[in-house]
């Protein structure tokens, strides 16, 4: 019995010594101020903060090229996207043409220490989706329509809902970073994907994931979920609210 006891023990101080190993080689750490963002009718946008610390590979320093470079992404729920193209037909303006995309994030970010062309290879890029054009690259879109392409991307960007940041991280001491990610107030709703890569050599050295929950809560939620759920019901709610305002509103200025 006491055999069996000291067994276990050893067998646990092991794996105690192993997992403390594991977690000192781990190259890269990062985190994010908060989980969880809430949409309220007074939400203007808001920004989010990720922090973390880097290693040095076995051999190496913190200092010039051997720290490597950190290319942080923040990838929203996606949905399919329909552009459309108006042309002047006769006296009026008219969509002619219309080019849908699949799976398209509703917000994607990415920041890094430098252009991601002189960071990684083009093969790892596309592997991990790096860049706005490698997200937009798996679209079965041919020639003609590249404009449409051009024209998502340049409207998601004037939205803040498309970031591309080559300068947005801040080293503290060489090894600890922390980057920035504003949100715009017509960020979309739903689960997150937050990754911070560590590349160094043209290899990712190391990777951490973090979930991120953006949520409409209170009376919002409510409202936005009867609009999903029953937009036939939400439909003639905001009907009846419309005549509701616009007999009153009438009213008003019969006795004035």
């Amino acid at each position: 019995m006491r055999r069996a006891v000291l067994i276990t023990l050893a067998l646990l101080t092991g794996c105690l010594f192993v997992s403390t190993g594991a977690r000192a080689q781990q190259p890269l750490v990062a985190d994010l101020d908060t989980h969880q963002i809430a949409i309220r009718s007074t939400f203007t946008g808001t920004e989010l903060l990720l922090f973390g610390a880097i290693e040095a590979a076995p051999g190496k320093s913190l200092a010039g090229d051997e720290r490597g470079d950190v290319i942080i992404v923040v990838r929203g729920p996606a949905s399919d996207i329909t552009v459309r193209k108006k042309s002047r037909v006769g006296p009026i303006w008219v969509n002619t043409e219309a080019v849908t995309f699949d799976t398209i994030p509703g917000f994607y970010a990415v920041l890094s220490t430098r252009p991601l062309d002189q960071i990684a290879p083009a093969p790892l890029l596309r592997r991990h989706d790096l860049g706005i054009e490698r997200v937009l690259a798996g679209t079965k879109i041919d020639e003609a329509h590249q404009e449409f392409r051009s024209a998502l991307v340049r409207t998601r960007k004037a939205d803040g809902l498309f970031i591309e940041d080559h300068q947005g991280f801040r080293f503290v001491g060489g090894k600890l970073f922390r980057a920035r990610i504003s949100l715009p107030a017509n960020v979309p709703v739903g689960t997150y994907k937050v990754q911070a890569f560590l590349i160094r050599d043209g290899q990712v050295a190391g990777a951490q994931f973090s979930p991120l929950f953006v949520d409409k809560v209170g009376v919002e939620l409510q409202i936005y979920r009867l609009a999903h759920n029953l937009p036939w019901l939400y439909g003639l709610m905001a009907v009846l609210l419309a005549v509701a305002a616009g007999w009153g509103t009438a009213i008003l200025f019969r006795e004035r």
